[in-house]
């Protein structure tokens, strides 16, 4: 089947939706059940990995429990994400290149 798209939209974590917060509660969450609690300095670390299981690494997690800790972080992405809203003006943009 082929497709004709004239515009594609990325949100490359917190381009079009504000998530910011909810990725820093996610990550102390997902922490909190290997009784790590991170710092500031590791919340900041967090936006700097591109794939969270090298993130999670950076904790001295073993391989089947950063694949716990991804299963949660995105148990928890699923079950909030109706409460993470755009930024102010996204839906106009939307419109614009609609």
């Amino acid at each position: 089947m082929k497709h004709k798209f004239s515009h594609w939209v990325f949100d490359l974590d917190g381009t079009v939706i504000n998530s910011h917060k909810h990725y820093e509660q996610a990550i102390h969450k997902v922490l909190a059940d290997f009784n790590i609690f991170p710092s500031p300095a590791d919340l900041a670390r967090a936006f700097q990995f591109f794939n969270p299981e090298e993130f999670f690494a950076t904790f001295a997690l073993g391989r089947p429990q950063i694949k716990k800790a991804i299963d949660r972080l995105r148990e928890i992405n699923h079950d909030d994400a109706h409460s993470i809203e755009a930024f102010h003006g996204i839906a106009d943009l939307f419109k614009l290149l609609s």
